[in-house]
């Protein structure tokens, strides 16, 4: 008789053999039954009996268990650990499905926070993930509402001021920025887009050196659909007014070339004061000097020399060609160049090196149709988009 120190255990069969001096082997099977926390060894030889008996601890294992879970649901099922032995006495832990169940379910929505959390921009999905840096909550949309309201008070008392006042650009679709500003009372700047609100921002306006700087409530990430430039050019065209980043003064100057600026209608890739898209423009725009040579008084036209390079990425072809145009024809590195033959394909070309008589563009083609367009030498491109 032996006593277990662990209590752990059920019933326990253990398989032994025996070897006699004149070298016969003989299997017998001990059957060790707990009675008051003590294990009584039974040997049981006859091979039905052991049968019978592995079947009957199994049976009435499961029974036990059933029985246990009843009355101790808290009872951990890891308690029960199973011994089937051929020849070794070692004890073999099994683990609970329940508990590996747990632990994916656990992973799984680790992992669902984490996709939330870098890439859905929305408020609500922003709550889910832990996102919400405070510019989305109540609070702050009630502080900007305040702050809106005290820049419209501001704008009314205000009469011809060089920046001052609704601001918007967009598509109409995922893009639709509105920024409202004044000296006194600040800004509020709002992205919204096919899903609601995407980005929010407010707090005060500096000007220096004849730029509008924004100083943010809230960090301004700019980057996908948030964010806004932190610093802006006021420009005037005519009567309009245009607030213009420095980073893209060429991109607007681009814009005005290919025929894009100045719009007549809400809808565009910078932002505009709300309602001088009905206003007539005189003359060219007052962007800094150091860009007034990107703004052509007439297209330039060019042809693709040579290509050398071509690739797809991402359902876009981007490609590396020769032009056949340069200084002398008043070309400058970062001009836009649109494809117009062949006819029914859309592509722009922007320049990333120029020399005399020729220059080095990269061309990108959207490949939506599932056709590849591969662009050749002889391909024709100009600065204005779209006829004359």
């Amino acid at each position: 008789m032996f006593k277990l120190s662990g209590g752990g255990l059920d019933d326990v069969a253990i398989r032994c053999r025996q070897v006699n001096d004149d070298g016969q082997k003989q299997d017998s099977l001990v059957l060790y039954s707990s009675k008051n926390g003590n294990f009584i060894g039974e040997v049981v030889t006859t091979k039905d009996q052991q049968l019978k008996i592995l079947s009957a601890l199994c049976r009435n294992s499961r029974q036990r268990k059933n029985s246990a879970e009843r009355l101790n649901p808290q009872r951990s099922p890891a308690k029960k650990v199973r011994l089937l032995y051929k020849g070794t006495t070692k004890v073999k832990a099994v683990f609970v499905r329940q508990n590996i169940i747990r632990v994916a379910f656990v992973l799984l929505s680790v992992a669902l926070v984490v996709f939330l959390y870098l890439n859905l921009p929305t408020r609500a999905t922003r709550v889910l993930a832990f996102r919400d840096w405070g510019k989305f909550s109540k609070k702050a949309e009630a502080a900007s509402e305040a702050q809106r309201k005290l820049i419209e008070r501001e704008l009314s008392s205000l009469h011809e001021h060089p920046w001052a006042g609704h601001y918007y650009y967009g598509d109409g679709l995922g893009v639709n920025v509105r920024l409202d500003l004044a000296p006194r009372s600040g800004f509020v700047f709002t992205w919204h887009g096919c899903l609601g609100l995407y980005d929010l921002n407010y707090g005060k306006v500096e000007e220096t050196g004849g730029r509008v700087k924004l100083v943010f409530r809230f960090p301004n990430d700019k980057k996908g659909f948030q964010g806004i430039a932190p610093e802006l050019i006021p420009v005037l065209w005519g009567e309009r007014h245009y607030l213009v980043p420095p980073d893209r003064v060429v991109d607007f100057a681009n814009a005005i070339n290919a025929g894009f600026e100045p719009r007549s209608g809400l809808h565009g890739r910078f932002l505009l004061s709300g309602g001088d898209e009905l206003k007539p423009v005189r003359g060219k725009p007052n962007i800094p000097s150091e860009y007034s040579a990107y703004l052509l008084e007439r297209p330039i036209e060019a042809e693709i020399s040579s290509v050398k390079e071509s690739r797809v990425e991402d359902s876009e072809r981007i490609t590396n060609a020769v032009l056949n145009v340069g200084t002398a024809q008043g070309v400058k590195s970062g001009m836009e160049f649109w494809v117009y033959a062949p006819e029914r394909l859309y592509g722009n070309a922007r320049i990333t090196e120029v020399g005399s008589t020729q220059s080095l563009a990269t061309l990108k083609m959207f490949e939506a149709d599932c056709k590849s367009h591969v662009p050749s030498p002889g391909w024709k491109l100009s600065t204005h988009a779209g006829p004359e």
